[in-house]
C-alpha cells in the first residue's frame, strides 16, 4: 500500500465570528483562499475544534495542522448562556395575543462560529 503525502497547511487565516443565532450567520466567504470551512459549537474551543474536524474530513491527504493550531492561540471555553424565552396566550390570563402557551417555549439556537481559510 501507498505511502499517503504529508501536506501542510501554510497558507491560511482564522476567523472567530463570536455567538450568534444559526438563522443570522452569513457564512464566511474564500477571500483569496481556495478552500473555506466553518466549525459551530457551544465554545469557541469547540467551534475552532469542529472547522478542524471538517478539514480533516474533506481533505484526502495526511495534513499537518501545526501551524493552524499555533496561530488559534488560547481559545475561549466560556458557554454562551440564555435563558428560555417564555410565551403566553391570553387563555392564561395575560394580556398578549400571540398565540402560544405558558409550557412552550422558543429554542434559542445560538452557536460559536470559527471559520478557517486556507490552501492546501
Amino acid at each position: 500500500m501507498a505511502k499517503k503525502k504529508r501536506f501542510k497547511i501554510e497558507q491560511f487565516e482564522l476567523r472567530s465570528h463570536g455567538f450568534d443565532n444559526d438563522q443570522c450567520f452569513q457564512g464566511c466567504g474564500q477571500s483569496n483562499f481556495k478552500e473555506v470551512v466553518t466549525g459551530c459549537g457551544p465554545t469557541e474551543k469547540a467551534a475552532f475544534e469542529d472547522a478542524l474536524e471538517q478539514i480533516a474530513t474533506k481533505e484526502p491527504l495526511d495534513i499537518d495542522f501545526t501551524d493552524i493550531e499555533s496561530g488559534a492561540g488560547e481559545l475561549s471555553e466560556e458557554e454562551y448562556e440564555t435563558k428560555p424565552l417564555q410565551l403566553y396566550d391570553d387563555e392564561d390570563g395575560d394580556d398578549d395575543d400571540d398565540g402560544f402557551s405558558e409550557s412552550e417555549e422558543e429554542p434559542h439556537d445560538m452557536h460559536y462560529y470559527y471559520s478557517i481559510r486556507y490552501n492546501v
